[in-house]
């Protein structure tokens, strides 16, 4: 993925989605992690109108740092 800042200490402009999710759900493996990102979206209508907000598709391979702050923001 692409990334910004300086050569040390690049921020990645996005995140793919099993890495967010595995970050979201640690104790679970990568592909239930990727479920359960997926449940919790698709039941909660406030978390999904804020994420179209950022630009989230549901099928996207990778989140922006944007649509990752929302999720953290909603835990």
């Amino acid at each position: 993925p692409r990334t910004i800042g300086s050569r040390y200490g690049r921020q990645p402009l996005f995140v793919s989605r099993r890495e967010c999710a595995c970050q979201l759900f640690p104790t679970a493996s990568p592909a239930v992690a990727v479920a359960c990102l997926h449940r919790w979206i698709a039941g909660d209508a406030t978390l999904q109108r804020a994420l179209v907000k950022t630009g989230y598709r549901p099928r996207t391979k990778y989140l922006s740092r944007s649509t990752v702050a929302v999720l953290r923001r909603f835990i």
